[in-house]
């Protein structure tokens, strides 16, 4: 079970997958990319953009620093537009610490290259973290989960028992996480579902 988790990116699903595990009283921290994005989500307590209508729990953190939000994190999720993965990677990847679980929340490739998330997440961050890589993917609608309405995902981790720990954060009541050890499977599940 990790108690501290980061998610990169004030997408709808970034949001949400920070309320649900906030809800849950683990401590979140949202990483924003400006000063003044974090500032309106954190006096507002709603994404009005992204997510209306949903309240930010108390526990969920908004913020643009990106060491305040990495800072002893157990598990990062980065869920930002797969054109600016790489990009987002870049701007954080050195405060992020040796010991976290990394996870693509994003689905999609890379458009110029063609390349996974996770293959961009190999790219751009320290070696130390490489076998510390996974995916998260499922049917998942951002707004219906935030609701809390039924729904279910998959990560998966290069390294079972990461996975195994990542289930264990994420699952609630109403969104069931299963597991796989299948990175590459899950990513282009997610990716080519829509076509």
């Amino acid at each position: 079970f990790m108690t501290r988790v980061t998610v990169i990116g004030t997408t709808s699903w970034g949001t949400t997958l920070g309320v649900l595990l906030a809800r849950r009283s683990i401590e979140v921290r949202l990483w924003a990319r400006s000063s003044e994005e974090a500032d309106l989500l954190q006096s507002t307590r709603e994404n009005s953009r992204f997510l209306p209508n949903i309240t930010l729990p108390p526990s969920l953190l908004v913020t643009s620093d990106e060491k305040e939000a990495l800072a002893d994190t157990d598990l990062v999720l980065f869920a930002v537009p797969s054109r600016s993965l790489r990009e987002n990677v870049q701007r954080v990847s050195q405060a992020i610490p040796e010991s976290a679980t990394v996870v693509s929340a994003t689905k999609g490739l890379e458009r110029d290259t063609g390349k996974r998330m996770s293959q961009v997440l190999e790219e751009e961050l320290p070696v130390s973290l490489k076998s510390r890589i996974g995916a998260l993917s499922g049917p998942n609608l951002a707004q219906e989960i935030a609701e809390q309405k039924p729904a279910t995902t998959v990560v998966a981790c290069y390294l079972g028992e990461l996975a195994n720990q990542a289930q264990k954060t994420l699952m609630s009541p109403t969104f069931r996480v299963y597991t796989s050890e299948d990175v590459i499977g899950v990513e282009l599940g997610g990716a080519l579902k829509n076509i």
